[in-house]
């Protein structure tokens, strides 16, 4: 994924749109508005077959991966919540996962 410039873009897009009505629940946590940290992430994603993203036409509406090497959130387009899709894309990669032989996972959503 590092050489996809536009890709990276639409995920940085993705995450500032995850978190539109969702607040932090700890108001310690540190701001991750800094987009540097955020394409450095997207660029350095060791596993993409391992990284799901689901598209409504042409717009990227959710990411997620479960792999540990990728060390990625969870994040679906705050105009789509409520509707099962972080759960199926979880488990569509959770099972891709399994196929593929891991035995360990690792996720959170976008908001830590």
């Amino acid at each position: 994924m590092a050489t996809n410039n536009k890709l990276i873009d639409q995920l940085i897009e993705l995450h500032r749109y995850t978190k539109v009505g969702w607040e932090s629940p700890d108001p310690t946590w540190r701001s991750d508005e800094d987009e540097a940290r955020w394409r450095n992430q997207f660029s350095a994603i060791a596993n993409p077959v391992h990284f799901a993203m689901m598209k409504l036409h042409n717009t990227l509406i959710a990411y997620t991966s479960a792999a540990r090497e990728n060390m990625s959130s969870t994040a679906v387009h705050s105009d789509h919540r409520g509707r099962g899709i972080a759960t199926y894309l979880k488990a569509c990669n959770l099972a891709q996962c399994i196929d593929d032989g891991h035995t360990y996972f690792e996720t959170l959503s976008a908001r830590q």
